[in-house]
């Protein structure tokens, strides 16, 4: 018997059988019901990513959508959070026993799929496979070079022996999917894209990969952590960002990553859709050349490049105006930057004051560095890379020229860019580094630090810059186990490096955007994965 009723005396309908009693229904209203009973019923989520995972296999490529893919099916030790901090995850407690060794204790109501129990014989198997992976574009085994061994204290502690100390342990290895030792002792000699072989512990098991166009996962319904509330996830590959806006205001999507900041208002004033944004990990900066001679790009007295005198490194930094660029040009999708990482992180140096524009005292350290006429400037920018990066490139160049530098933009593909950029090519270029670590020893390394291709320090450091007094504050703070000393000299590194040195400019942290069907709740990420865990359907 079906009984809608107007009000709390009458019934609407009474009668047997059900049928007979939609002549009284509303027929818009019986579509909205069968509409929103089906979408319930499916309990399917559609999104539509820029890029999809690359490969099945949660150990041959380490690149960013490959990581986000992985976490649905083969859980960390630690995990991620999406403000960034590392916690426990298979792990239940991971602590150092002393300098060189760390004592992890693994959760004892983990299973895989297959109904087998974690135990540390899985974890061992799981390190020991990572460097037999043959034909890696970006192998996993580097998270693991400081390790010496790995042994099983009894079934659930995993000891694991550094060759120094080393306290990022932790963040290394929350990127490491965990897989049975049944699998991981069979090396190179693997298809994830068989369910057979793809046994995680993760709250999804996989189901379909097809490369270069979906990658579907299904519900782990015995999940220790409770059922996910989608029964079946499709991830889609829309490499362009009009086709996917399309796709999400057609209804064919629930979610898509990488929203266009043109198309916000759009997805906004849409009956249908909406969005979700939240800060990232992304900082946008000038790298100048420091070099003693000009490069190409670069014109000032004779051959001497004005790039490598601080004074006007500085006059750089101060004849930017951040806020307006973030108000203008990113259209309020970001804040200003004072450092190579973003706040909250550890050893972010809240000390160091956001650069505001002081025109009259740029010309001043012009003048005394020798360029009272100022020089000639060529800024190279990535073109779609990051939120309208050729536009802001142009807006710095407006800026310098207010101080008399005069400077034009090249805007290239980033592929061109990076290749120029890592021959040394570019007298000053615009670019964008991620931290995933949550703290800055990672962009210390890679960015100031002086380049060695032995320690792989300053891996991405092509301007010639080199400080060493930040190279020993880096070195103690990558093998200090103290935390307040370890952060004292972090913060003491940015600090040279960015307020004193200038040898690269901060300039805006970017926000990440999703577009989303209404009906669902999405928790943004900084790393910007896109994972099934973060969707909810919106509460009634």
């Amino acid at each position: 018997m079906l009984i809608l009723s107007k009000n709390n005396n009458k019934p609407a309908c009474t009668a047997t059988p059900a049928k007979r009693c939609f002549a009284r229904v509303p027929l818009f209203l019986i579509a909205a019901l069968l509409l929103i009973g089906g979408r319930v019923a499916a309990q399917e989520l559609r999104v539509g990513l820029a890029t999809i995972t690359s490969s099945p296999d949660p150990h041959f490529y380490d690149i960013g959508p490959n990581s986000a893919a992985r976490q649905h099916i083969y859980e960390a030790l630690f995990r991620r959070t999406a403000d960034l901090r590392f916690e426990p995850l298979l792990a239940e407690s991971a602590a150092p026993e002393n300098d060189t060794t760390w004592v992890i204790k693994l959760r004892r109501d983990v299973r895989f799929t297959d109904g087998s129990a974690l135990t540390a014989a899985d974890v061992i198997a799981t390190l020991t496979r990572l460097p037999l992976i043959k034909g890696s574009p970006s192998s996993y085994a580097p998270y693991i070079t400081f390790v010496s061994s790995v042994a099983a204290r009894d079934e659930h502690t995993v000891v694991v022996t550094t060759k120094g100390p080393y306290p990022n342990l932790p963040q290394y290895f929350a990127a490491i999917g965990i897989i049975p030792k049944s699998v991981a002792e069979r090396g190179n000699d693997v298809r994830f894209d068989d369910p057979a072989n793809a046994i995680g512990t993760g709250p999804y098991r996989f189901a379909e990969f097809v490369p270069s166009d979906r990658f579907v996962i299904t519900r782990n319904e015995a999940y220790r952590g409770g059922r996910e509330p989608w029964s079946r996830v499709t991830f889609r590959q829309f490499p362009s960002t009009p086709t996917r806006t399309a796709a999400l205001l057609a209804g064919d999507l629930d979610i898509i990553d990488q929203a266009n900041v043109a198309d916000i208002a759009r997805l906004q004033d849409a009956p249908n859709t909406t969005i979700a944004k939240g800060p990232s990990i992304f900082v946008l900066f000038l790298q100048p050349f420091q070099g003693p001679d000009a490069i190409p790009g670069v014109r000032g007295k004779g051959t001497e490049n004005p790039l490598a005198d601080r004074r006007v490194r500085e006059a750089l930094s101060l004849a930017i105006d951040r806020e307006a660029i973030v108000a203008r040009v990113i259209e309020g999708l970001g804040a200003p930057a004072s450092q190579l990482v973003v706040p909250g992180f550890f050893g972010f140096n809240d000390k160091i004051p956001t650069v505001r524009p002081d025109l009259v005292r740029a010309r001043a350290l012009l003048a005394e560095a020798g360029y009272e006429q100022g020089f000639e400037l060529l800024l190279s920018s990535p073109k779609g890379r990051y939120m309208n990066d050729d536009r802001v490139a142009q807006a710095v160049a407006q800026m310098l020229t207010r101080v008399g530098i005069k400077a034009t933009v090249e805007a290239m593909p980033v592929s061109t860019l990076f290749a120029r950029r890592n021959k040394s090519e570019l007298a000053l270029f615009l670019g964008g580094f991620g931290t995933n670590t949550g703290e800055s020893l990672f962009a210390l390394q890679a960015m100031v630090g002086t380049r060695n291709e032995a320690t792989g320090m300053g891996r991405i450091n092509f301007s010639k810059y080199g400080n060493p007094a930040i190279d020993a504050l880096i070195s103690s703070a990558a093998t200090d186990m103290g935390t307040e000393t370890r952060g004292a000299s972090l913060r003491e590194a940015m600090r040279l490096a960015v307020a004193q040195d200038f040898a690269t400019i901060p300039l805006h942290q970017e926000f990440n955007i999703w577009g989303l069907r209404k009906g669902i709740r999405f928790e943004p990420r900084m790393d910007a994965d896109t994972l099934a865990m973060s969707a909810r359907p919106a509460q009634p």
